[in-house]
């Protein structure tokens, strides 16, 4: 794996998990509304080429 590919697997990682935050947050804010249902994130491997 070059320097790049492992920067983007980090980086990607970093995104995914403020996603997740994001959407936690999103769900929170919203358990009081009628009708509101939860949202999920759904995370998946990827493979990347070396």
């Amino acid at each position: 794996m070059s320097l790049f590919s492992g920067l983007y697997v980090g980086a990607s990682g970093l995104v995914t998990n403020q996603n997740a935050l994001n959407t936690t947050a999103h769900n929170l804010s919203n358990i009081g509304t009628l009708g509101y249902t939860r949202q999920q994130v759904i995370q998946a491997n990827k493979n990347y080429d070396t």
